[in-house]
């Protein structure tokens, strides 16, 4: 979910400081985030990582249900994400039922606040939650084109956890309207 503005943060951090950072949050998995599923409406997206354990396989709990977590994922979300380089990313993230998305947001590095608006896609398969960009202010941090993945631990009504990487501590958005 803030996966983009994770990814947008440590790209603008990697451009001022000179450091590779084109990443969703703190990981780096380039190759994960080009291997996206395809959507189901337009298939703009290529296939899913057959390595990938499906969530949904002989659960009948209704959290690893794909369709139950896009409908709880609907809304607009908020996070603030302390980056280990200092900076602060400040993000709103508005998802629709038809699969289109846009994040707006404050990245602030050495009190230097860089303001960004993003827009793209976003659909979950097997528990994942899958994102790309296909409008951007800051091309040179996020280009459109940039795809990102991470597995949704939990949704609720307020809040959304899911992780980047498995190397990755979790992390949480908090749901601010339906």
């Amino acid at each position: 979910m803030m996966l983009l503005i994770g990814a947008l943060a440590l790209i603008l951090i990697g451009v001022f400081v000179a450091v590779v950072a084109v990443s969703v949050s703190t990981a780096n998995r380039t190759s994960a985030h080009n291997s996206l599923p395809a959507s189901e409406n337009d298939g703009t997206m290529p296939p899913p990582n057959d390595s990938r354990e499906s969530q949904n396989s002989g659960h009948n709990n209704p959290a690893n249900n794909d369709a139950f977590l896009r409908a709880k994922i609907v809304g607009v979300w908020r996070s603030r994400t302390l980056l280990p380089t200092g900076a602060i990313v400040d993000s709103q993230s508005a998802y629709s039922a038809n699969g289109r998305a846009g994040w707006t947001g404050t990245i602030n590095y050495f009190g230097q606040p860089t303001f960004f608006t993003v827009s793209g896609t976003w659909m979950v398969r097997d528990g994942y939650f899958y994102s790309r960009v296909e409008a951007t202010s800051i091309p040179q941090v996020v280009p459109v084109g940039y795809a990102s993945e991470s597995k949704i631990i939990s949704v609720t009504d307020d809040q959304w956890t899911y992780v980047n990487s498995p190397d990755q501590p979790t992390q949480t958005s908090y749901r601010i309207r339906y």
